[in-house]
């Protein structure tokens, strides 16, 4: 599937999103802690198609449920400074070691041990786990697995994992994990009904920047009993991202646009999505984001023509799709020729799993994207 926007901001890729077997009635190795509102008010949107009496027994034995309000409190009552801002979306540890307390907006929970029963419930989700452990921990890969992450060109060893096709409470809990990720665009009533059984739930947002990704690796890298592991991947990453940013200097001023259409209208990514992480990890200039757009935003033939970038980022098809629809759009339009990009065709196709997802691999999506400029031989002006 065709997609050039960010992951977990809208469709028509489920990517940077979804979900993962457990023996019923393993005691889990943590405490669940949640603020007042969450054990009882109904789920932000939609209605719960599984209740609570209607799941499958869990055994929640040496688990303790309680009522973290001061700690909602302490995290309300934080400064408004950017620091302390960027510091908040993200989920944060205590503890030297375990148990591990992880808090954030939502609550805490307890950790006593590392999680040997984890799910990661996107594939977003799946290239951070992957780089941290083996499959021997993860008890069920989300369906998405194998077209939109890492595994996708490595799955070996990964590919016995049972397949989960929804992120539903009710199959979720039949795996009994000890742990689920998720990122915070998927099914709110999931994530309550899971966190009412007493499973932990670690939710964080789409990330913004660069930084944030680095972040969530090491939180997860902590969260796992795996920090030092986490730490040596954020430096070999930081490496690359220099190396990348003394290739990518030639391109500096480019103005850039990541398009998806799949044929029922056009989108771009403007700041704060992960398209617009990959394009600035590149070295060039988001075109939407430099006129003010934030978010995936529709991106007809007239948006297309006064955002007019020297260079179109698309999407390669994936498996079940013969041609890819966005660069043959932009190729077939003739309305759209006038473009620089169109007139030089200058149109990068990545796979999809290196730009929908949020994730560490956005970096590998930045080497390839110039590895394509250097292959053109393209430079501002031309």
């Amino acid at each position: 599937m065709d997609a050039a926007g960010s992951v977990g901001t809208r469709p028509p890729i489920d990517v940077s999103r979804r979900r993962p077997e457990p023996r019923p009635g393993k005691t889990l190795p943590s405490v669940l802690r949640l603020p007042f509102d969450a054990r009882t008010a109904a789920p932000e949107s939609g209605t719960m198609t599984t209740s609570a009496k209607e799941l499958p027994a869990v055994s929640l034995a040496g688990t303790r449920i309680f009522l973290a309000l001061a700690a909602g409190l302490a995290l309300a009552a934080c400064g408004d400074s950017p620091a302390s801002a960027a510091e908040e979306r993200l989920p944060r540890v205590r503890g030297d070691g375990f148990p591990l307390v992880v808090e954030s907006r939502e609550g805490e929970f307890v950790l006593e041990a590392p999680p040997v029963r984890i799910l990661p419930a996107n594939a977003a989700w799946i290239d951070f786990v992957s780089l941290l452990v083996g499959p021997e921990r993860v008890v069920a890969l989300p369906s998405e697995a194998f077209g939109y992450s890492r595994l996708s060109a490595s799955p070996a060893g990964w590919d016995a994992l049972p397949s989960l096709t929804t992120f539903e409470a009710e199959r979720v809990l039949s795996l009994a994990p000890d742990l689920v990720l998720a990122h915070g665009w998927q099914a709110p009533e999931t994530v309550t009904t899971l966190r009412r059984a007493g499973i932990p739930v670690l939710v964080v947002p789409v990330p913004e920047d660069w930084g944030e990704i680095l972040d969530t690796l090491q939180l997860l890298g902590d969260v796992l009993g795996e920090s030092a592991r986490a730490r040596e991947l954020r430096a070999e990453l930081e490496a690359r991202r220099t190396r990348l940013a003394a290739r990518a200097a030639p391109f500096a001023g480019l103005r850039a646009l990541s398009y998806t259409n799949l044929g029922s209208g056009g989108w771009t990514s403007g700041a704060g999505t992960t398209g617009d992480v990959l394009l600035r990890l590149a070295g060039l200039e988001n075109a939407a984001a430099e006129q003010g757009f934030v978010g995936d935003v529709p991106a007809d033939q007239e948006r297309l023509l006064a955002l007019a970038p020297d260079v179109f980022l698309v999407g390669r098809p994936d498996r079940s799709e013969s041609s890819p629809p966005s660069a043959t759009f932009l190729l077939e339009n003739e309305a759209l020729a006038s473009l620089p990009a169109e007139r030089a065709r200058r149109i990068v196709a990545l796979p999809p799993a290196l730009f929908t997802g949020a994730s560490p691999e956005l970096l590998t999506g930045a080497e390839q994207m110039v590895d394509e400029l250097e292959r053109l031989a393209l430079a501002p002006g031309k």
